[in-house]
């Protein structure tokens, strides 16, 4: 155990402030590779500030007499966070250029991200005079925060103006605790408070609240070893900087609009798989009169609009039951739609799924949810282990398996229900107040992640563009994923994969300790550790690592064939024969007898 200095340094948030992320080539190319992967329609174009000033425009539509037909975007390598709101603003417009009430969302979230942080400031600067601990950083942070929202508003850095009295509604102050403290900590907090708290108690609980942030954020800490518990003052310390720093990580933003235009470009361009029923449909004139048809897309076949008129009639009617029975029914046509096409592994990026009309678990789901999107019928993602789905969520607050991947039939259809899960979760409130969480099913034993957002499908996407681009482009990337999911503990393990095979061990080991911190359960970090402790030459660590997975997951005879050699290795040869038994065990009597 090291000690180390830990009091938190708010000198960060500047500097992500001034941050211009392309002027590194290797971030360029990144974001070219991501664009890219989901709309080759559009090309990014990176050029230097003075031949960019020439045009001053992001997006440059082709020009008819032209050969390229590639709409332009147009960003100078010097890009600052001020300009990135602009960029993202005129990505949407072009994506929901049909969509009014959609193309403006860009913009608008930034509009809103300005008032919180200059409200953030204000009330960091309201409960300043009741602190004992960490008045300067609270001080320091409550005029960041303030003068950025000031800069978002007008476009002009600002960092001199004083935090301006406002005030603040009790609605304000909620969501203000929710933003600072997480919505999944708020609502623990206000659970211990009963059913119906009086104003008084709110107050109270929420200024102890106050006292204990910034106390924390006063104090020293300890980076201890993976295998260690961690210290809470530093995590507390970390977990605030990461989630300050990714709230300042405006270029997310882009990417985020780039995967609304590959989701865009999916819907509208994929067409229908090429089946036996579509066969027969192309030879349905038998006097010749018209052998083919046209080979549809599937938007067009489902008739979108129609199911979308069809959903509005029967909204209006405010019967409930009504409006989700036809919901399901819609998304039951859409998803066996989906599960027809052909299941191809390597299917993994929308704009090749385009061209070849082949799906995996994480296209599909992109592709099925798209459609929904478009008729504005709900869902939560959903991750078992190595897979992605969906839950449909109808109007009547009824959950259903739905699993677009093709090929997978068993349970879609069948209404998801708290008793099938351990502890028997009340998924819909745990969706409400959490942004990820996981849950057991009972059956199977299987973890399944579940979250309202779509960042999580969106993470897993830019992670597999990692495994596919490999390299320091994938490392880039299974930040990238991080930092806009960073509740996931297998985008740790990517990432840590993606150090692993550059050889840059200490960094693989740090990414999987990050890892472990967000879920200690998860069983691939110990295999992954222990396969680079072994390259680090660290015996002992790797077998306190398979140790460890062992006891997390301990009817894989993984963990004892892997600590048969690793105790041998150690001269443990007594152990190394146990672990051996054990192996053969689990394979023959426990295994099979689960088959």
């Amino acid at each position: 155990m090291t000690n180390t200095e830990t009091t938190f340094n708010t000198e960060f948030f500047d500097s992500k402030i001034e941050n211009q992320p392309y002027l590194d080539p290797l971030t360029r190319e990144v974001l070219e590779a991501w664009m890219e992967a989901n709309d080759d329609s559009i090309e990014v174009i990176f050029q230097e500030r003075d031949e960019w000033e020439k045009k001053k425009e992001f997006l440059e539509k082709p020009d008819e007499q032209s050969t390229n037909k590639h709409t332009i975007l147009s960003l100078p390598t010097d890009l600052n966070l001020l300009e990135i709101p602009d960029v993202v603003d005129t990505l949407y417009k072009h994506v929901f250029r049909n969509n009014p009430e959609l193309s403006t969302q860009g913009i608008k979230k930034f509009g809103k991200l300005a008032e919180t942080f200059k409200k953030v400031g204000v009330y960091i600067n309201e409960n300043i005079g009741n602190m004992k601990e960490g008045k300067d950083i609270a001080e320091d942070l409550s005029k960041k925060f303030f003068n950025h929202g000031l800069s978002l508003e007008s476009k002009i850095t600002t960092k001199d103006q004083p935090v301006q009295p406002t005030v603040l509604s009790e609605s304000d102050k909620r969501e203000l605790d929710k933003w600072l403290i997480g919505k999944e900590r708020y609502y623990k907090v206000m659970s211990r408070l009963g059913s119906n708290p009086s104003q008084e108690d709110i107050n109270r609980e929420r200024q102890r609240h106050f006292e204990g942030y910034f106390k924390a954020l006063s104090r020293k800490g300890f980076q201890r070893e993976w295998n260690e518990f961690s210290d809470p003052i530093a995590e507390i310390q970390k977990k605030i900087k990461r989630g300050i720093e990714n709230t300042l990580s405006f270029d997310s933003d882009i990417y985020r609009a780039i995967f609304e235009s590959g989701k865009k470009s999916m819907k509208e361009k994929i067409k229908r798989p090429r089946t036996i029923k579509l066969f027969l449909e192309m030879l349905h004139d038998v006097e010749g009169r018209e052998l083919m048809i046209k080979h549809q897309k599937l938007y067009d076949y489902l008739e979108i609009p129609r199911l979308k008129e069809e959903l509005t009639e029967v909204r209006s009617t405010g019967d409930i039951e009504k409006i989700s029975k036809k919901e399901f029914e819609i998304a039951t046509k859409i998803r066996e739609e989906i599960n027809t096409y052909e299941y191809e592994d390597f299917a993994m990026i929308p704009s090749e799924v385009v061209k070849d009309n082949y799906l995996q678990c994480l296209t599909s789901t992109l592709f099925g949810t798209s459609l929904l999107d478009e008729l504005g019928i709900k869902y939560l993602y959903v991750a078992p282990p190595n897979h992605s789905m969906t839950f449909l969520l109808t109007s009547n607050g009824k959950l259903y398996w739905q699993d677009f991947t093709p090929e997978q039939f068993s349970k879609n259809g069948k209404e998801v229900t708290s008793d099938m899960f351990e502890e028997n979760p009340n998924i819909l409130a745990l969706a409400e107040n959490s942004d990820f969480f996981n849950i057991i099913e009972k059956q199977s034993q299987k973890k399944f992640s579940i979250s309202n957002s779509a960042d999580v499908m969106m993470s897993h996407l830019i992670s597999n563009l990692g495994g596919i681009l490999k390299g320091e482009k994938a490392i880039q990337l299974n930040k990238k994923s991080i930092e806009i999911n960073p509740n996931d503990p297998e985008l740790y393990n990517n990432l840590a994969s993606s150090y692993d095979s550059l050889k840059r061990y200490e960094d693989a080991l740090e990414a999987i300790k990050e890892g472990i911190k967000v879920d200690r359960n998860y069983v691939h970090f110990y295999e992954n550790l222990a396969k680079v402790f072994r390259k680090l030459g660290r015996d002992e660590d790797v077998v306190k690592a398979l140790e460890e997975g062992q006891k997390r997951d301990p009817n894989n005879s993984y963990w004892s064939k892997s600590l048969a050699p690793a105790y041998e290795k150690l001269g443990r040869y007594e152990d190394a024969r146990t672990a051996r038994i054990d192996a053969f065990i689990i394979d023959t009597f426990i295994n099979e007898s689960t088959d």
